[in-house]
């Protein structure tokens, strides 16, 4: 999480509570509809998900690897000043994730016609919907349009995520994720990207204010003058689709511990200007959820 420009009015809170309430809609629909369906998403989580801790932790470290190599490869590429291959890298990620996703959630669609014309118009929608939230992600100059995909996007991940892995799985994930999200902005990769674009910027090197937000572009969501990572957004819709399953009590805990967590984040950046948005919220949803599973 980046802050631009702390606002002392606190003028982002009605912005907040907007995303939020789209990013736990569609997360929590998507996740109805995901265990409901006779989906392939429920073939892959009933050979995933287990409770065996040993087994999990090596599941969270190969995430948590793909993670770290994934942002060594952008600095490296940074410090070489390959702006446009590292922007070409995460545009085609992007692009190749969101096909794929819709065609796990149209998979159902698949059995109840079986005439290929039918299919092959279900692809077409498919590919269409795909580009449309592709390039509202990476081109749309309505910062709307802009919003309305990232959020349709992290929250397809994340319901995804979510249905794959039980609530014991989806805590050692995130508990990880939150060390490495604190251990990488403050003295890993990401904090070293940011502080090589701002460098960038400020002595007018080679990356001018338009080019670092085109470059950047699609990376975040920006909430009045707070960027939150699309790596941040993920994981709070992962353990909101998680906890569907549980009841209304846990997930209106996960919403109370994201919401309170971020705002307690949002303070934090007064200090630091960038700090890891994952930790906090995680570790306040997680305590509340864990807390309502025992008692």
């Amino acid at each position: 999480m980046k802050v631009l420009k702390f606002d002392k009015n606190f003028s982002f809170i009605l912005d907040y509570i907007v995303v939020i309430s789209l990013l736990s809609s569609f997360s929590y629909f998507l996740s109805l509809y995901l265990q409901s369906s006779k989906s392939f998403v429920n073939q892959i989580s009933s050979i995933i998900q287990t409770t065996q801790i040993s087994i999990i932790f090596v599941q969270s470290i190969l995430l948590v690897g793909a993670a770290i190599l994934m942002a060594i490869i952008i600095l490296f590429l940074l410090i070489k000043k390959n702006y446009i291959l590292i922007r070409y890298i995460f545009v085609l990620l992007i692009c190749f994730s969101v096909l794929y996703i819709n065609i796990l959630y149209f998979n159902p669609l698949y059995n109840l016609f079986l005439n290929i014309e039918y299919n092959l118009l279900i692809y077409l929608i498919i590919i269409f919907i795909s580009s449309l939230l592709s390039y509202g992600v990476f081109y749309a100059k309505s910062n709307i349009y802009n919003e309305i995909s990232l959020i349709t996007i992290t929250s397809q991940i994340g319901a995804l995520l979510g249905n794959i892995f039980n609530i014991l799985q989806t805590t050692i994930i995130l508990i990880l994720f939150s060390i490495y999200d604190i251990f990488s902005v403050f003295w890993g990769p990401i904090g070293k990207i940011v502080s090589n674009l701002e460098n960038e910027e400020k002595y007018n090197l080679s990356l001018d204010s338009k080019e670092s937000e085109l470059f950047l572009h699609g990376m975040f969501l920006r909430i009045s003058n707070i960027e939150i990572g699309i790596g941040d957004l993920v994981f709070y819709s992962m353990l909101i689709s998680n906890v569907t399953s549980l009841g209304v009590i846990p997930l209106i805990f996960a919403l109370v511990g994201i919401s309170l967590g971020y705002f307690i984040t949002i303070n934090m950046t007064k200090k630091f200007r960038i700090f890891p948005g994952l930790p906090i919220p995680v570790i306040i949803s997680l305590a509340l959820i864990w807390i309502f599973i025992y008692l």
